[in-house]
């Protein structure tokens, strides 16, 4: 409504896919993608009324650096 505010707050969370180690650069891709193609959207609203689980709201996704840095935008 107008005139009317409510507080938020919003996440900006870099991920290098080039950090060290096999572990970090598939932990970091699979959130990346995870995020970025709404397969948690699913676990949430109308599809899923008796879930406890609520993921972040995704606002975006930035690609810096070529293919190497990105910053997911959460809620």
């Amino acid at each position: 409504m107008r005139g009317e505010t409510k507080d938020w707050s919003m996440v900006a969370k870099v991920m290098d896919v080039d950090a060290e180690g096999l572990v970090a650069i598939a932990s970091a891709g699979a959130e990346i993608e995870t995020y970025s193609n709404g397969m948690l959207d699913t676990l949430t609203g109308k599809s899923a009324p008796d879930s406890k689980f609520r993921a972040a709201k995704f606002y975006g996704l930035t690609e810096l650096q070529g293919d190497c840095l990105f910053i997911l935008w959460l809620e």
